[in-house]
């Protein structure tokens, strides 16, 4: 067994150099920390050094125990007292590295909230329960003091500690520098500032403060203090478009009792002190129980060879895919090894050929093939360099990856492939290529304007001998050929994924894509539909277990050629353990495998060089401005192995599986693009990608938290064939539609289908320009006269509906074959039926269904509570059209998802998910309309729950989170 660094001992050295240090008065001490962070330096190697003592020891016994393991696998013996031996102090080593990290945690909380100079203290405190950069944070651009005599006093932002800075602020409002506050499962929750009056003034003052609430749905409640004195706390009263700027009320008492840094750095000491003297004893019972350990499994290791776990090179094919990504590794064999026992059976990359070729022969050992990441840019040495460019020359792709293919696969068998991280084509990047580049761009896209000219003539779009892309809209003259652009650079992607993947192929290699979710935005920049075309694609969702994730992802599995993996982002967006786990389920629900990003955030220790790695010199900050140790629990790991796990037992019924849903809600892609013209934010006629996405959700968290199977996909992946599946069809606001769509949807109608339509849907053609009426007003039963605000309700049949006044709805006038079921309160028609056919169409009036209007209940994972009553209708629309599931729960609550799914073999798997934390679930009931006897059973451990037929039910053992049932036909 190999040898490990003594890190520990280092720590210690450092550590005792600081207490031998003479510590000087704590006010000293709170005012050298804005200096030299003397006291952050102190914390860090005390935190260091705790977490390097149970990282160190804790590797050295799960390596013994991934031994023992392997040689139970091999037939041989290892004792069963000292697997419960090992057992045990997994556990004791794990509770005393709890209390010590409850112990530094509190210190850091306490460094967090030490005023760097000052008598007086302001401090922001958002209220709401959210993680770092979800939902529940508040932001301010300036803070001043005012009183009546004229004396004011600006507090610099930079003098706020504890929070998100940003220079440039500037989605939805004015650039500007701003800091930001975010909800209590952060450790930027609170914000503080010291100041200095002198002299004080008499009398109350006011705290004048600009700033922007969060832009999720809500209002992100805050409390702000001025020393001790509370001067504001609830709902901030702020926009979330634009700044403003409020007062607030400060008595003069506040500035009574100062908030200086002595008081606070006394405190602050003493427990330091306290941390420190425990982390000597703590490392050395820690190294005790590894060389304890070591020393009575030797025996039974000795000549232990691993036989590697096989696998082919086209395996993904044949598997539910349990992967993770590996990037910064403290431990290679650790890595390896503690994977295996994971049941990871692919691993992806952003190592150098370098430190893959020592992690390669560990995977080489366990047998896990490697998926190699090729970069957009240039941050290592010898990564694929693939830019804008290939995508008008694959030869210059392909050069590089042959470097690529010889640096990782010349000599380790574990390499199988290569991945691209985030590919996405940006007309910045496009504008700044080479002359001879770019020409080559420009001619592509006259080429496949040459194909269009018949179709753009039809429409009385005239095109010029030659076109230069139209980048930005000076006028509307230019949204076609916008447009046009925008559809060009998706078929270049797909060529470009198509024609790589097939050279792959042809190497021997593997070939990944891993795009952008940029559908709230710009999704033409990573279109789902262009990287669906190729067998295998995946997207990275980090959005803490919301449903925005089961979402994105149903969205890409539906419109996907093959395989669609979806990439959840562990910690690094998961903060509690309970998303944690709803985030993994959610791939096991509308993917074909997992595929977790990170290892760091998802090991089972919290790896000191990775998390101390400034030593507390300073901020320890990601890419998105949060502290990792946001990022990491303990639990994680042990969720990761759970649901591997699990989805390693289940795998035949998660692979080769086809929807039964009979409720459909499509999604237009043209829809948004038109949306992000001018870039995110800004669009034609003020209708913006996000609000698109935002309500299109919102349909989606009405319709799912009902219990009833159902599909989503892009209408542009849709086909008459496909589209006779369904009993009941949903378009909510889909503006743009092309003639082709149109009549499909007219068809599917006629033939005996129920639509659900709303507002402005098909009132626009696929270039963006505005109809004098719906495309579908046959079969809507309406037509268009205007697009008006200010109505707030109605009621039908016992469901009375709320709607915002600022939000936008169609005024129309209704056919002589069209009811009208319901007004507004202002008597215009909000809903109207109509028989078109062997069909049925319900069209509301409303363009915005899906609008929010207030947050998600507490705990709870959805989109939000949307326009009031929507959701209830909507359900009754799906109860007209859907008369029968072929199976159904039943006593489910508010909140569960079901989908059901059939596989190859004619069995049905119903898959549960509770997007509600921290409940349990009981007396849920299944029935069928089956015809014959079917065996119910959990995949996961084999336990049969009932047998069911048509007409009866069975009860489902309770359970939290998530569940799959199997229904296979009952052999005689």
């Amino acid at each position: 067994m190999k040898k490990h660094s003594k890190r520990t001992a280092t720590g210690f050295m450092v550590l005792s150099a600081c207490l031998m240090t003479a510590l000087p008065p704590s006010a000293t001490f709170a005012a050298e920390a804005a200096e030299d962070r003397a006291l952050n330096i102190r914390h860090a190697t005390a935190g260091k050094a705790i977490d390097s003592a149970y990282h160190d020891a804790g590797i050295r016994v799960d390596l013994v125990n991934f031994d023992l393991m392997e040689c139970i696998r091999q037939g041989k013996d290892a004792p069963k007292a000292l697997l419960e031996q090992i057992d045990q102090s997994d556990r004791d080593m794990r509770r005393e590295w709890l209390a010590l990290d409850l112990k530094q945690r509190s210190v850091a909380e306490q460094l967090r909230m030490l005023p760097v100079s000052g008598n007086y203290q302001l401090s922001i405190q958002s209220l709401e329960d959210g993680p770092a950069s979800e939902v529940g944070w508040f932001a301010f651009r300036s803070a001043s003091l005012a009183w009546s005599d004229g004396t004011t006093l600006a507090i610099p932002l930079k003098s706020f500690r504890n929070n998100l800075y940003d220079a440039k602020y500037s989605y939805l409002c004015e650039p500007s520098a701003v800091v930001s506050i975010y909800g209590r499962q952060s450790t930027m929750n609170t914000t503080v500032a010291g100041f200095d009056v002198e002299p004080l003034p008499d009398g109350d003052a006011k705290l004048i403060i600009s700033g922007l609430d969060c832009d999720k749905p809500g209002v992100t409640r805050i409390r702000i203090l001025v020393n001790t004195t509370e001067v504001f706390k609830g709902e901030n009263p702020y926009r979330k478009k634009g700044w403003s700027e409020h007062a607030f009320p400060v008595p003069a008492k506040a500035f009574d009792k100062p908030m200086t840094a002595e008081a606070v750095g006394k405190r602050l000491i003493k427990d330091l002190i306290d941390l420190e003297r425990q982390v000597a004893p703590f490392s050395a019972r820690m190294k005790e129980q590894a060389d304890r350990i070591e020393k009575e499994a030797a025996p039974f290791l000795k000549g232990l060879v691993y036989k590697p776990r096989t696998y082919r090179r086209d395996d993904w094919q044949r598997q539910f895919i349990r992967g993770m990504c590996v990037g910064y590794i403290a431990d290679y064999e650790h890595t390896a090894k503690s994977l295996r026992e994971a049941g990871t059976t692919m691993i992806y990359g952003y190592l150098t050929p370098e430190k893959y070729a020592v992690l390669a022969k560990e995977l080489d050992r366990v047998g896990i093939p490697y998926v190699g990441v090729g970069w957009t840019r240039h941050k290592q040495p010898k990564v694929l360099a693939w830019d804008t460019g290939c995508y008008v020359n694959t030869q210059k792709l392909q050069e590089t990856a042959e470097m690529f293919f010889s640096d990782y696969g010349k000599s380790n068998k574990s390499y199988v492939g290569i991945a691209f991280d985030e590919p996405r084509l940006i007309d910045s990047n496009i504008q700044k290529l080479p002359k001879e580049e770019y020409s080559k761009f420009v001619a592509a896209f006259n080429d496949y304007l040459t194909l269009r000219r018949p179709s753009l003539e039809k429409a009385g779009i005239t095109l010029p001998a030659h076109v230069e892309p139209i980048m930005k809209i000076e006028s509307s003259r230019d949204v076609p050929l916008w447009m046009e652009w925008q559809m060009f650079k998706k078929q270049q992607m797909k060529g470009f994924f198509s024609a790589f993947w097939e050279y792959c192929r042809n190497r021997g290699y593997l070939f990944l894509p891993l795009v952008n979710n940029q559908q709230p935005v710009m999704p033409q920049l990573a279109s789902f539909l262009s990287a669906g075309a190729v067998p295998l694609v995946g997207t990275d969702l980090y959005n803490n277990g919301a449903l925005r994730e089961g979402f994105s992802m149903h969205l890409l599995h539906t419109c996907a050629s093959g395989k669609a993996i979806m990439t959840p982002g562990s910690g690094y967006s998961c903060k509690s353990t309970d998303r944690f786990r709803r985030s993994l389920c959610t791939g096991m629900i509308h993917a074909d495998g997992i595929l977790q990003w990170i290892y760091p955030y998802t090991s089972k220790y919290r790896d000191p060089d990775y998390f101390w790695r400034t030593g507390g010199k300073k901020d320890d900050r990601d890419d998105r401005g949060r502290e990792p140790f946001d990022h990491w629990k303990p639990e994680y790991w042990d969720i990761q192995k759970d649901v591997f796990g699990k989805a390693e037992k289940a795998e035949p019924y998660l692979m080769n599986i086809k929807s039964i849903a009979q409720t459909l809600l499509l999604y237009s892609e043209r829809t948004a693009i038109a949306g992000s013209a001018q870039g995110a934010g800004v669009s034609l006629e003020g209708r913006t990608t996000l609000d698109y996405f935002d309500d299109e959700q919102g349909v989606y968290s009405d319709l799912v938290a009902q219990s009833r199977p159902l599909d989503l996909c892009f209408i542009e992946a849709m086909s008459a064939a496909r589209l006779k599946q369904y009993r009941v069809c949903i378009l909510a606001d889909a503006r743009l539609m092309t003639e082709q769509e149109a009549g499909m949807i007219r068809d599917w109608v006629n033939g005996g289908g129920t639509l659900v339509a709303s507002a402005e849907t098909s009132l626009y053609d696929e270039w963006g320009r505005k109809r004098e009426d719906f495309a579908l007003a046959d079969l809507f039963g309406v037509h268009y006269t205007n697009t008006r605000q200010g109505v707030s309700r109605f009621d039908w049949n016992r469901i009375p509906v709320r709607y915002d006044k600022g939000q936008d709805y169609a005024q129309v006038t209704v056919a002589p074959d069209a009811e009208v079921l319901a007004k507004w309160d202002n008597g215009d028609p909000a809903l109207l039926s109509r028989k078109a056919g062997n069909g049925h169409v319900w069209f509301l009036t409303m363009r915005r269904p899906g609008l929010r209007l207030e947050r998600s209940e507490p705990k709870s994972a959805l989109f939000g509570s949307g326009a009031s009553g929507v959701g209830r209708l909507l359900g009754r629309f799906i109860e007209d059209g859907v008369r029968t599931d072929a199976v159904s729960v039943g006593n489910a609550p508010n909140g569960v998802e079901v989908q059901v799914r059939k596989t190859a073999a004619g069995a049905y798997v119903v898959h549960l998910m509770d997007w509600f934390d921290e409940r349990t679930l009981r007396n849920l009931s299944l029935d069928t309309h089956l015809a014959g006897q079917w065996d119910v059973f959990n995949p996961f451990t084999g336990e049969a729950i009932g047998s069911l037929k048509q007409g009866a039910k069975v009860t489902l053992p309770p359970f939290q989170m998530y569940q799959i049932v199997v229904l296979k036909k009952h052999e005689q």
